[in-house]
């Protein structure tokens, strides 16, 4: 349980870092939000007042312009006497001479030149007979049935009405919608009612008077007369919602026209730049926080690589290595404990390497006292004894494994330097292969090959046997084998190669005997005379080359199951120095 609650210490900085970081900037940039939202909806409100408060401004500037067009046939004479010609009662056969027609078209005419939100100007004879602006595109009489917008005039007396979308058709194109505003013309005299002079409005000419000001791209405007009804827009809108807390709703009630003007705009629409801005900020602030996470990660990193790299070459030792040394980076309590460390690590080593030569003294002690109460002139004489019988009985293979077994016995007994020439060891490991080959018969073959200006350089001597005794141990199969040797140069290092093409260690052996190759001086096995060697000469002779040239120099093992193993040795290169 304790392994999955494990968190280095790294980690746990980091993740400190974030915290301290992310907190306050999440507290901070929540206050400053919601202050920034309150008086960004304060501001717009205000604005959305002084939007609505222009339109109807605007709007009662057009009303009064209209009162003077509605009012301007009281000022002209021509008008006046043509209104009172058709002054009496309605009749079914109405008359409108020609010069009649023209003048008051002429007259209308100018008073909707320039205004495009004019649909056309009509006046209404008592008669029964019709002048428009237009001309020749509306009918010449009205019928009362059919234009039930007059109640609302007559009701005005003579005051400026107002009217609201209404369908008319006495334009000659058909129905059609307008707002109206209307005055009932009386005779300034004698009180007479005259007429009627009409302004229709189309819906696009309403809209560009009303909507100066952009309250929003889904805003909607309203206006509604003193009777509460809708004047714009013409159709299609059910009006104000008033009770949808989604939206933010302004009116104003003109003073001189008591229209209501009602402007609503949606709080989504008013939060945008907010939303915009606060995502702008967030995106800023996710910015900043990654580099400043990423910076944490970096300066936890830096402060806890000493103590990484401490533990990595401590599990280096743990494996074996006592020659590791961890480098001292910092001044600190961390410097301290990796100086601590490396003090620790050279006692040990020092220990160590003299606890193995004290066994390898005692080895070469023994090996010496052995050959010391041999008489090896003896065990050769004898040899020679044996080989001269195998020829006198035309047995010269044997012959020939006796002598060999005899160069074995004087490399091994006779030679006591510890470093010996290539070509030296090389005739060693040509003699021991001709012994193998008696036994194995054709079914082990060998190739060697050393460039003749590397005969002269220095080995470790009874180097390359062991490996060679190992590929026969575990590549020997069925079928034939075949092992190869040669040399070559790295540089300033001298590589033995020994490969064969048997059937490879499996990769349970292959493990086994490198980790047993691998284990550390602390981990020795003396031996005693006779027992089963599985990996002891490889490790023997891997600890002995990283005991004479350092840590850096050893034996690879590439195990290529079905397809033979391949040994690499590698140390200095070093030549003999004639005296």
């Amino acid at each position: 349980m304790t392994s999955h609650r494990f968190l280095s210490i790294r980690t746990k900085i980091a993740i400190l870092f974030v915290v301290f970081m992310t907190v306050p900037f999440l507290v901070s940039g929540w206050f400053t939000y919601q202050k920034y939202m309150k008086d960004s909806e304060v501001s717009i409100t205000s604005y959305s007042n002084q939007i609505v408060n222009q339109i109807n401004l605007n709007l009662d500037r057009y009303i009064k312009e209209m009162e003077r067009v509605t009012l301007a046939p009281l000022y002209d004479l021509n008008v006046m006497d043509i209104l009172d010609a058709h002054s009496h009662s309605i009749s079914t056969d109405v008359f409108l001479p020609t010069n009649e027609q023209f003048k008051m078209t002429l007259f209308m005419s100018s008073l909707q030149y320039d205004r495009s939100e004019i649909r056309g100007i009509v006046m209404f004879m008592n008669d029964g007979g019709i002048f428009s602006s237009s001309g020749n595109m509306t009918y010449t009489t009205w019928r009362a049935e059919q234009n039930e917008w007059m109640n609302d005039v007559y009701s005005e007396d003579g005051g400026l009405a107002i009217l609201p979308p209404h369908e008319v058709e006495y334009y000659i194109s058909g129905k059609q919608t307008f707002v109206s505003i209307a005055r009932l013309i009386r005779e300034p005299i004698t009180n007479r009612k005259l007429g009627i002079i009409k302004v229709d409005l189309n819906a696009v000419g309403m809209e560009r008077i009303l909507t100066p000001f952009n309250l929003g791209i889904d805003s909607k405007l309203f206006v509604s007369d003193k009777q509460g009804r809708s004047l714009f827009p013409f159709t299609g809108s059910d009006g104000p919602n008033w009770q949808d807390p989604k939206l933010l709703t302004t009116s104003v009630r003109s003073d001189y026209s008591e229209l209501l003007v009602i402007g609503q705009v949606p709080m989504a629409e008013l939060r945008k730049n907010a939303a915009n801005l606060t995502k702008f900020t967030l995106l800023i602030s996710l910015i900043s926080l990654s580099v400043a996470y990423l910076l944490a990660v970096w300066a936890s990193t830096r402060l806890i690589r000493p103590l990484m790299e401490l533990r990595r070459k401590m599990k280096e030792v743990q494996s074996g290595s006592f020659s590791v040394r961890a480098k001292v980076s910092t001044r600190d309590e961390i410097g301290f404990v990796t100086e601590s460390f490396n003090r620790m690590v050279s006692q040990l080593e020092r220990l160590v390497k003299e606890v193995y030569e004290v066994r390898i003294r005692e080895k070469e002690a023994q090996l010496s006292a052995l050959q010391s109460q041999m008489n090896p002139h003896f065990l050769y004489n004898t040899l020679e004894s044996i080989s001269m019988l195998a020829i006198h009985n035309d047995q010269l293979y044997l012959s020939s494994t006796v002598a060999n077994l005899g160069k074995l016995l004087r490399y091994t007994v006779d030679n006591r330097q510890t470093k010996v020439l290539l070509q030296d060891e090389i005739r060693f490991v040509q003699a021991y292969i001709q012994i193998q080959t008696m036994r194995l018969g054709d079914k082990f073959k060998t190739e060697i090959y050393v460039d003749p200006s590397l005969q002269i350089a220095l080995i470790p001597k009874l180097l390359i046997q062991p490996l060679i005794e190992n590929a026969i141990e575990h590549g020997m199969g069925e079928q034939p084998m075949s092992i190869r040797i040669h040399a070559d140069v790295d540089g300033n290092r001298l590589r033995l190669i020994i490969e064969d093409n048997g059937k490879g260690m499996s990769e349970t052996t292959a493990r086994s005997v490198i980790s047993h190759m691998k284990s550390g001086l602390n981990d020795l096995t003396q031996e005693s005379f006779g027992m089963k060697r599985k990996g002891y000469a490889l490790r023997n002779s891997h600890q002995r080359i990283r005991l004479l040239y350092g840590n850096q120099f050893g034996i690879q093992i590439n195990n290529r199951l079905s397809a033979g193993v391949r040994f690499t040795i590698t140390i200095p290169l070093e030549w003999r120095l004639d005296e």
